[in-house]
């Protein structure tokens, strides 16, 4: 059969998934781009807070002024509803692209388990967790290759300091403490005003 006698209803399948295919990076894309967006601001806000803060030591008498702590805790708020403003659009981009990972999944496979076991750019949950957790408990031998049924010995997970260097609590997630630490700092700008 040639392409012009495909039957309409492939037609229409066809360009549903290259729609969503072509929506869900769009939507890493926004992601991704929002992430860079928030860092930057916050870079720029803790340069701008570090700036007030080492003002302090440069002034006589190392006093602070009201003046400048009013400017700091300004400043500080207006960091905070950024902060705020980026981890929603962090939360809804996130959204957004679970959704459409699920969306293109499912035309691309029609079984359920296969569709189950996917998992989508930016999936944190606990089945993810779990799933990286058990990769990283595999023993390997020398060439690389996997032991079926043996874990790592815990004195080499010490020694990988995976769990010193790469965690996750979710309640100090880093999108989370971008608005965190600028309301942080206004609580303690407002502390030196009173």
């Amino acid at each position: 059969m040639s392409s012009d006698q495909t039957h309409p209803d492939e037609k229409a399948k066809a360009k549903q998934g290259a729609f969503l295919q072509k929506d869900y990076e769009l939507k890493i894309g926004y992601l991704t781009d929002q992430f860079a967006r928030m860092w930057n601001r916050f870079n720029y806000f803790v340069a701008i807070e570090a700036a007030l803060v080492g003002g302090k030591f440069l002034i006589p008498n190392g006093e602070l002024s009201r003046a400048l702590a009013i400017v700091g805790a300004l400043i500080s708020a207006l960091w905070y509803v950024m902060g705020a403003e980026d981890r929603y659009l962090v939360r809804l981009y996130r959204y957004q692209v679970e959704n459409a990972a699920k969306a293109v999944v499912k035309t691309i496979w029609t079984d359920k388990e296969i569709q189950d076991a996917y998992r989508y750019v930016g999936q944190v949950d606990k089945p993810m967790r779990r799933e990286l957790r058990e990769y990283e408990l595999r023993e390997m031998d020398e060439k690389g290759m996997e032991i079926k049924g043996r874990q790592k010995p815990f004195w080499k997970q010490f020694v990988e300091l995976e769990w010193l260097s790469g965690w996750r609590v979710e309640p100090f997630s880093t999108t989370r403490l971008a608005a965190l630490f600028p309301l942080l700092v206004l609580v303690l700008w407002l502390i030196i005003l009173v």
